[in-house]
């Protein structure tokens, strides 16, 4: 059963459609687009493994944190050392991974900000405990998604596998990031007008897609998601 929050605030979860598709990077300028709309926004990942082979500013969690400033949380809820799934990570460490915890938790946060931006690990699909994934988050929030995925050859296929695994959860993508900092190829800056063209992104309540070009350094790529924002911040 989806928990019942306030209809007033506006949450989003970030997935991506693989690990290491730029999802923190997207995550991180949207949430720099939503804070200026959004100043009470909080900006929080659940759950994050791999912090052993990571300095504290890479970590997701305290990246996204940052991008707005904020000071709690100021790192992801739960903290796995191994870079692996998180319920493996969790076992490596004999640690157990409470769902119902966990989530309570994410409801706790969103309930004392003005609205959210959760960002899932790894793929949509991948496991956060054993029993349930990103795709259960949003669709226990009643979240819509936010999904990053590489624009590089696959992302048509990757792209529309998620989306029929969202739409039979009834979770709606609101949002498409084609992420360019990800093993570019010669179909980079051409999957949109391929997205445009397939059933799933025809009619008036088809996703949005947007173009993130690979961020340099001290950039963070938010003016991409400006009018994406305004429009659809309550």
């Amino acid at each position: 059963m989806c928990w019942e929050r306030d209809s007033m605030k506006s949450v989003w979860v970030v997935a991506g459609t693989d690990t290491e598709v730029g999802k923190t990077v997207a995550a991180v300028a949207l949430a720099r687009s939503l804070h200026r709309q959004l100043p009470s926004l909080i900006a929080l990942k659940p759950i994050e493994s791999g912090i052993a082979v990571l300095s504290r500013e890479q970590e997701d969690g305290v990246r996204l944190a940052r991008a707005i400033d904020q000071v709690n949380p100021s790192e992801a809820l739960i903290r796995l050392k191994d870079p692996v799934a998180p319920p493996l990570a969790a076992d490596r460490e004999g640690r157990t991974l409470d769902w119902e915890v966990l989530l309570q938790e994410v409801q706790h946060h969103i309930e004392r900000g003005g609205g959210a931006l959760i960002e899932g690990a790894g793929g949509l699909l991948s496991p956060l405990t054993w029993g349930h994934t990103t795709l259960d988050l949003a669709s226990e929030l009643g979240a819509p998604l936010v999904l990053v995925v590489p624009d590089c050859l696959g992302a048509l296929n990757q792209t529309r596998m998620a989306m029929a695994a969202a739409r039979e959860r009834g979770v709606r993508v609101a949002c498409v990031v084609l992420s360019g900092g990800a093993r570019p190829d010669h179909t980079t800056g051409h999957n949109r007008e391929g997205l445009l063209r397939c059933h799933e992104f025809q009619g008036d309540m088809a996703p949005a897609i947007i173009e993130l070009p690979q961020v340099g350094p001290g950039e963070t790529g938010e003016h991409v998601f400006d009018s994406w924002v305004e429009r659809n911040v309550s």
